[in-house]
């Protein structure tokens, strides 16, 4: 009699490990976000402004590194056996440094807090990364606020709400992740441009020529 309860409770823990997409979930995997992009158009000569980036914030809900998706409105779900290597902040915040730096169109790109003076920094909130399912189908929503300042002027330079939706190939956790990357590859293309958009702005108007 011990025996058979001890295989229904083993069989009934097995159903609950199937996940969105019908797939049972095998093992706890732990994913990261990886960027692929590449500056198409580098400059030879970089201007002279000093940006300094503040590491992004995360939407609420979004703080850990727990992989949420969402199946019903209003509410929020967590994968049990895949979850991020970091919360998407602490992910994407080295990500945003180095496209800037690899397109080359400033003096120097820092991480707040930065010990000298900005010309232009940028503040990066609301960031949010889900997978929604609707059906045997889902997709990915990434989402980002960003706010330029020009300090020295006291100005504010540009607002823009990123906001990309990536169709994974499958309902489940890795194919969210392979269209998480690709959303990702958007937004340091258009935030590259955001920054350079401003950098423009501002012209030769730079602490670093003073």
């Amino acid at each position: 009699m011990i025996r058979r309860t001890l295989l229904l409770c083993v069989a009934l823990l097995s159903a609950c490990a199937i996940l969105p997409g019908g797939k049972p979930a095998a093992s706890r995997n732990t994913y990261l976000l990886e960027s692929r992009w590449s500056s198409s158009s580098v400059e030879a000569n970089p201007g002279c402004q000093v940006v300094v980036v503040n590491p992004p914030e995360n939407a609420p809900g979004h703080s850990g590194g727990q992989m949420l998706y969402q199946r019903n409105p209003n509410q929020i779900e967590r994968f049990a056996f895949s979850r991020w290597a970091a919360s998407p902040a602490v992910m994407i915040e080295p990500l945003l440094l180095d496209a800037l730096r690899s397109a080359n169109l400033f003096s120097a790109v820092l991480s707040s807090p930065a010990p000298v003076r900005a010309d232009l920094r940028i503040e990066n909130d609301d960031l949010w990364l889900i997978q929604r399912f609707d059906g045997d189908s889902s997709h990915i929503e990434l989402r980002m606020n960003s706010r330029i300042y020009a300090p020295v002027q006291r100005r504010l330079i540009g607002n823009q709400n990123f906001s990309y939706r990536e169709q994974a190939n499958e309902a489940t956790p890795e194919a969210g992740v392979v269209a998480a990357d690709r959303a990702l590859q958007r937004l340091l293309q258009d935030y590259v441009g955001f920054l350079a958009d401003a950098a423009h702005e501002l012209g030769h108007d730079c602490v670093a020529s003073d």
